[in-house]
């Protein structure tokens, strides 16, 4: 499991896409706790509201509008981590 994550880590962190959040300084650091593989690392610090929060408070939810915006974000995403993948989408 540890490579797996390693490589994973890795990619993240040469991902530039501004749609993905940035490692911290924290290097990643694997430990076996009894028989339990532990992985942590760090992120960048988005300030705001976390998820659970924001759709607990009774906000208006996104308009298609939005949503399609929110959509290519993710596809742009998806593209800059994965490196290899194509998308063509049509509204």
């Amino acid at each position: 499991m540890f490579g797996r994550v390693r490589r994973e880590v890795e990619a993240l962190g040469k991902c530039q896409s501004k749609e993905i959040v940035k490692l911290g300084s924290i290097s990643t650091t694997f430990v076996v706790v009894g028989e339990v593989e532990y992985v942590g690392y760090s992120e960048e610090f988005l300030d705001g509201k976390d998820l659970w929060t924001l759709l607990n408070s009774g906000m208006q939810l996104p308009e298609e509008p939005e949503l399609r915006v929110l959509f290519l974000c993710l596809l742009n995403a998806i593209r800059n981590y994965g490196g290899m993948v194509t998308f063509i989408v049509i509204f």
